[in-house]
C-alpha cells in the first residue's frame, strides 16, 4: 500500500504541475506557489481516493477486487485519456482571470478533474503494485 500511495501522489503532483504550466504561467512566483498547491492537492486527492475506496479494505471485497485486477488499469488509462481530451480545442473553456485581467483558456473542468481522480483511484487501488503478491496473483488469475 505505501508504494501505491507514493506513486499516486507523485502522479497527481506531476499532472497538477503540467496542467498549471499549460494554463497560466506568470514566472517564478507562480512556479513556487503552484509547487506547494500541487503538493496540497495531491495529498488531498490521495486521501479522498483512500476514503472512497475504503470498502476495499474488507477482506472479501479485496479478494474479489484482486480477481478483476485489470479494472484499475482500464480506469487509469481512460482517466488519463479524459485529461488529455480536456485540453482539445473542442473541450476547452475560457475563464476570466481577475488577477491577470484577461481571458484564459483552460481545461474542461469535468473531464480534467474526474480524470485526475480516476487516475489516482486506479493507482491507489491497483492490487498488482504489491510486489510480493504480483507473481502469485497473475498465476491465480490465469488458472481461473
Amino acid at each position: 500500500m505505501p508504494l501505491r500511495l507514493i506513486l499516486a501522489w507523485i502522479a497527481g503532483w506531476i499532472t497538477y504541475m503540467i496542467a498549471m504550466a499549460m494554463t497560466v504561467y506568470d514566472g517564478f512566483p507562480s512556479l513556487l506557489f503552484q509547487t506547494f498547491m500541487g503538493a496540497i492537492c495531491a495529498t488531498v486527492g490521495v486521501i479522498v481516493v483512500l476514503i472512497l475506496g475504503s470498502p476495499l479494505f474488507i477482506p472479501k471485497l479485496w479478494t474479489a477486487w484482486t480477481k478483476v485486477w485489470w479494472i484499475p488499469i482500464v480506469l487509469a488509462v481512460i482517466s488519463v485519456f479524459a485529461m488529455i481530451l480536456s485540453w482539445f480545442p473542442g473541450f476547452r473553456i475560457t475563464v476570466y482571470d481577475q488577477e491577470l485581467q484577461q481571458q484564459v483558456e483552460t481545461f474542461h473542468p469535468v473531464l480534467s478533474i474526474c480524470g485526475w481522480f480516476g487516475m489516482l483511484f486506479g493507482l491507489v487501488w491497483f492490487p498488482l503494485l504489491s510486489i510480493r503478491n504480483a507473481v502469485g496473483l497473475i498465476k491465480r488469475t490465469l488458472k481461473s
